[in-house]
């Protein structure tokens, strides 16, 4: 209790400032029929899920920071729907992952161990998405959903790059005409929005410009491999039935 009671107010994006979420949105923003061709899994509102989840619904009041920071640590450091003691603390790294467990739901209780030789002094690190209890987090979160439920402000000191699509996704023009709409977006934020942070603290300001990193890596990452799997196809961009890319040979 008194660990969770000392813990800093406003690290996930949805708790912040009304001028940082502003930049948020505009990272994250979507046109009306983007969700109809994307195919790319939420979450989206990387901003605002806790005004359009449970604010609305009724299961908080409005502007209760003290609601809002509940909340949000239980979807921050919480294992599944649990909080557990010491284990809420150690932070998500997938690529430098060095420890397993089982279920939560375990008769035995949930238990902990070393996948690999751990040195003195290194970081312990577990998965927030790919655990046992974790449903099908893996499957769906990617860079913004790190971003929106574990890192803002702060977790690890790093993103990983990662975008997942709906199952049997066979990707096409449109597709790749979002992806690169969005890295064109994030491009262009780096001079309209991130030369200075205004108001904005610190630590959020370095939240932003972090994700905005990661989440350019992740669509660039994206696009290239949407392109490798045509690779054995030529496409001409002249307005194709499938949103501007037309099959014009089998290679």
């Amino acid at each position: 209790i008194a660990y969770l009671q000392n813990q800093r107010q406003g690290q996930l994006p949805a708790t912040w400032t009304t001028e940082a979420k502003d930049v948020i949105r505009k990272m994250l923003q979507l046109g009306e029929n983007d969700y109809n061709i994307s195919n790319i899994r939420p979450p989206w509102e990387g901003a605002d899920w806790i005004e359009n989840n449970f604010v609305r619904h009724g299961c908080i009041p409005a502007d209760d920071p003290l609601e809002e920071h509940l909340l949000a640590m239980t979807i921050q450091r919480g294992f599944d729907t649990a909080l557990i003691p010491i284990w809420d603390m150690v932070n998500h790294d997938n690529g430098k992952l060095n420890t397993d467990s089982n279920s939560q739901l375990a008769e035995e209780g949930i238990k902990v161990w070393a996948n690999r030789t751990i040195a003195a002094g290194e970081e312990i690190y577990a998965t927030y998405d790919y655990c046992q209890d974790c449903s099908d987090f893996g499957d769906w979160m990617g860079t913004p959903g790190i971003f929106r439920d574990v890192n803002g402000g702060g977790g690890s000191k790093e993103y990983y790059a990662e975008l997942h699509f709906e199952d049997d996704y066979a990707p096409t023009g449109k597709s790749l005409d979002f992806l690169k709409s969005r890295l064109s977006r994030l491009e262009s934020m780096e001079a309209t929005h991130l030369t200075s942070r205004g108001s904005i603290p610190q630590y959020q300001w370095d939240g932003i410009v972090q994700f905005h990193n990661a989440f350019m890596n992740a669509l660039e990452c994206g696009i290239e491999a949407m392109l490798g799997l045509w690779s054995n196809r030529a496409y001409l961009e002249h307005g194709g039935a499938d949103g501007g890319y037309e099959i014009i040979d089998e290679l």
